[in-house]
């Protein structure tokens, strides 16, 4: 499922529409394989991995490969694009996050905090349905934002795969 993420997003064909880091929402097993296969397709890639206060321990294997991590203490993700301000005093939104966390609640975030045609990759499924208010849909429009589902895989996935396990 990660690989055909990172497919469906378009940043393995054309990275010249990419500014700032890719931003992972979800810390668990399909947002470390998200990160390991982007970081092996694109070595130098800027990722910032998020998650919350019970992900803490999950962060710090990120951390200790070198990849930067955001906490957010409450109940839910609570993302906005003044919690991205890490090296910089620029507000600028991310233009693609991969939202790897299975949560609906989430989901309504990674799309507010979303660059300006921006890409969200919404990865694996999501148990309940979320609402979105009128505010959120209205940015996806307004801001001519993408969001792309990422399930399963193709055969072709498979095969990078073996070949990064076996590398």
């Amino acid at each position: 499922i990660a690989n055909n993420a990172l497919r469906r997003s378009g940043i393995l064909e054309n990275r010249d529409w990419l500014v700032g880091p890719v931003v992972i929402l979800g810390p668990g097993k399909i947002g470390y394989f998200v990160t390991k296969l982007l970081r092996h397709h694109i070595p130098n890639s800027d990722v910032i991995v998020i998650g919350k206060d019970e992900d803490e321990k999950r962060l710090e294997a990120f951390t200790k490969e070198g990849i930067r991590t955001l906490t957010f203490r409450s109940k839910r993700y609570a993302v906005t694009p003044h919690n991205l301000i890490l090296d910089s005093d620029k507000l600028d939104k991310p233009q693609l996050i991969f939202d790897c966390s299975g949560s609906p609640d989430a989901l309504g975030e990674s799309i507010s905090m979303l660059g300006r045609k921006g890409r969200l990759v919404v990865v694996g499924l999501y148990e309940e349905g979320g609402e979105f208010t009128p505010h959120i849909l209205s940015s996806i429009v307004r801001e001519e934002k993408t969001i792309i589902g990422a399930s399963g895989a193709l055969p072709e996935d498979y095969d990078i795969v073996i070949k990064y396990i076996d590398a």
